[in-house]
């Protein structure tokens, strides 16, 4: 069985799916006018917020966006072609290679740069 529910939250209105055991997906609008591509929904699909994995999902979500949270931890299921999923894998990679990079790396050898620049006679200030 599908389902689906709605949590509101600071970015906007949030689409929660799931097959009863993960969840298979997130849909948000972002842009005004242009919705983000949302699921089919058939006659196999219903409204319920208390079907599982739902009701901890929207609250993990309440949860990060009061600043509570910054982990998630629920049962996720990826649907996607040969293709699409192995690109899901290195595009997940790569946010979080560069993330770390910005964050950690960048900041650490940014002084050595610096004070290397100033030794060469370089315009920057201290």
């Amino acid at each position: 069985m599908n389902a689906f529910c709605y949590v509101d939250s600071p970015i906007g209105r949030l689409m929660l799916t799931t097959d009863g055991t993960a969840l298979t997906g997130l849909y948000m609008n972002l842009y005004r006018n242009k919705p983000t591509k949302l699921p089919t929904l058939s006659d196999d699909w219903v409204q319920n917020a208390t079907i599982d994995p739902l009701p901890a999902a929207a609250r993990q979500l309440k949860e990060y966006f009061a600043g509570k949270r910054r982990e998630f931890n629920l049962p996720l299921r990826m649907h996607g072609t040969e293709i699409e999923r192995p690109l899901a894998i290195v595009m997940t990679g790569g946010l979080v290679t560069s993330t770390i990079f910005i964050l950690l790396v960048l900041p650490t050898i940014y002084p050595w740069f610096t004070k290397r620049a100033i030794r060469q006679g370089g315009q920057y200030a201290q």
